[in-house]
């Protein structure tokens, strides 16, 4: 047996939809949907119980009166229709236990909670941001020919994929041609895990600008990390510019200016002396040398991490 704490005080400045137990404002101030339940229940360390039971009591009441409550706030607040079945979305699907803050106090043999929570209601509304759902391996679409690029991009940033509007083709197949009030338009399907795996090679190719013999050593050290060398800057994500010096033939100078197709840019500069000396004249400890402080420079770090 359970008992309802009944708070029967609220502040009338405030825009409140409520029942004894439960209520859901507006502040138009902080533009914040705030949600508020209260739960008492009989004894001492039942605090996991409270928390389950007036998540469970709120998400019904909720379920029932959405529809109502969010017309009530609509009404208050002069709010807009999409605002208006954005709050019903918040309280019936958003809404989890985590969202809620508990509050215990003790009443007599009693064990209470009240549990706040809230939500911001935003000007341009975002249905996308209540759901995480993964993306499909394919995309069905009708469009024409003009809008392809402009369709696809909006499509791949609704799943926070990197757009390269240069592999689109690749990846798409014509189905069908059809005729649409006399406009033109096209039934595509695109391939969308090929694509991300076009991405991932895409973005592991690398163009090295340097002088011999360090473009062999670099190409050899980065191949046997994966990735592709390409011998045009224009086929490659990534341009590693390359300055190489040996100083008093003992210690290897190295400056990496690295960019990519997304305008990040960066150098790298080694510590010549941050290995012992030797002999560069060597091509076998040169290469040694040069890997140990490619190594040292974390380059493979760098083009993994900075796409």
């Amino acid at each position: 047996m359970y008992r309802l704490f009944v708070v029967l005080g609220f502040l009338m400045s405030s825009s409140v939809f409520a029942n004894p137990t439960h209520k859901v404002s507006y502040d138009e101030t902080t533009q914040m949907v705030n949600v508020e339940t209260q739960l008492c229940l009989y004894g001492r360390g039942i605090q996991q119980a409270l928390i389950e039971t007036s998540y469970q009591n709120l998400s019904n009441y909720l379920r029932v009166e959405y529809r109502q409550i969010s017309t009530s706030l609509a009404n208050k607040h002069n709010l807009k229709k999409k605002q208006r079945e954005y709050i019903e979305y918040l309280l019936t699907l958003k809404l989890n236990k985590t969202t809620l803050q508990h509050d215990f106090s003790f009443v007599g043999n009693d064990t209470c909670t009240t549990a706040k929570g809230n939500f911001e209601l935003a000007e341009q509304v975002k249905f996308e941001s209540l759901f995480d759902f993964p993306p499909p391996a394919m995309f069905h679409f009708v469009t024409t020919a003009q809008n392809l690029n402009q369709y696809l991009t909006q499509k791949l940033n609704l799943y926070n994929v990197v757009v390269r509007p240069e592999l689109f083709a690749k990846h798409l197949t014509v189905i069908d041609n059809l005729s649409v009030q006399y406009t033109a338009k096209t039934y595509y399907q695109f391939d969308l895990t090929a694509y991300n795996s076009s991405l991932s090679l895409a973005s592991n190719s690398v163009y090295i600008d340097a002088e011999q013999p360090y473009v062999k050593i670099l190409s050899k050290y980065l191949q046997s990390r994966s990735f592709s060398i390409q011998s045009q800057p224009s086929n490659a994500f990534w341009t590693v510019k390359l300055t190489a010096n040996i100083e008093d033939q003992k210690y290897l100078s190295l400056q990496l200016e690295i960019s990519n197709t997304d305008d990040f840019q960066t150098i790298l500069v080694n510590n010549s002396r941050q290995l012992p000396a030797t002999t560069l004249s060597n091509p076998i400890m040169l290469e040694k040398f040069f890997n140990v402080h490619i190594e040292l420079m974390k380059l493979n770090e760098h083009l993994r991490t900075k796409r």
